[in-house]
């Protein structure tokens, strides 16, 4: 049988609000991107060993980088920006789980940071700072240069909002109801948003337009699990994973 989609476990709970939206190295590729900016050259984020690191795509120009900011412990790449030189980073401060405080009760009651590094001056802009709704923000997505979608995690339940870099005029991506997303996609000419749902029908792959409205239900059997969805250069297919359940390790 499948476990009930609206409860995770600990090791599902922290690949959906940490590892899925960011992935686990973010490219830089060299050439034109959304806003028409050049001559970027070819390099990535990755992390180890809790430390985020740059490189270059031949394995050059290896740099730890030390941002040195106050209660900061970890720090991860979320995205680039459309001129390649910028880019959307989360810190985490010291965890508030631990012993005798429950990882299901006091992972999400860890603050959150967003930030904009800025690759050529090593400058960080800390975002999403007004109109906060938790301690615990996690980007998903960068829509655009100006908009981002960002799990905000309330009372255990996780939404994702629609909002303006600096935190203003957050609008309901999902809905608490809807189940746990993640795993965010951006159609190549960005109109489209593809994710995986963790709901009331399973585990599911849908679709949608920038607001979270026009959805349209992708992937969906009784006794698998769909998710991780990433769209095809030309935005006409999805590539996603499919498992069929196990019912004898309940996954």
């Amino acid at each position: 049988m499948l476990r009930d989609p609206k409860r995770f476990n600990r090791r599902q709970f922290l690949i959906a609000t940490t590892v899925s939206p960011i992935v686990a190295a973010t490219s830089c590729r060299s050439g034109a991107g959304l806003g028409g900016h050049t001559s970027v050259p070819a390099r990535f984020f990755f992390v180890s060993k809790g430390k985020m690191a740059l490189m270059n795509a031949d394995g050059t120009g290896l740099q730890f980088l030390d941002l040195n900011v106050p209660n900061q412990v970890t720090w991860q790449p979320a995205g680039f920006f459309s001129d390649g030189r910028r880019v959307l980073l989360l810190s985490m401060e010291a965890r508030r789980d631990g012993p005798g405080r429950p990882f299901d009760e006091y992972y999400t009651q860890t603050p959150t940071h967003l930030w904009i590094y800025h690759q050529d001056s090593g400058a960080l802009q800390e975002v999403a700072t007004r109109e906060r709704m938790a301690v615990f923000y996690t980007p998903q997505l960068l829509l655009n240069d100006e908009r981002m979608l960002v799990q905000v995690v309330r009372n255990k339940v996780g939404q994702i909002f629609s909002m303006n870099l600096d935190g203003t005029d957050a609008r309901a991506f999902t809905s608490p109801e809807d189940g746990f997303p993640y795993g965010l996609s951006l159609s190549p000419d960005g109109r489209r948003v593809a994710y995986h749902l963790s709901g009331p029908g399973g585990y599911q792959v849908w679709t949608c337009d920038q607001e979270g409205g026009n959805r349209v239900r992708v992937a969906a059997q009784s006794g698998h699990i769909y998710f991780g969805p990433m769209w095809s250069p030309d935005g006409q297919w999805l590539g996603l994973p499919g498992l069929r359940a196990s019912a004898r390790s309940g996954t």
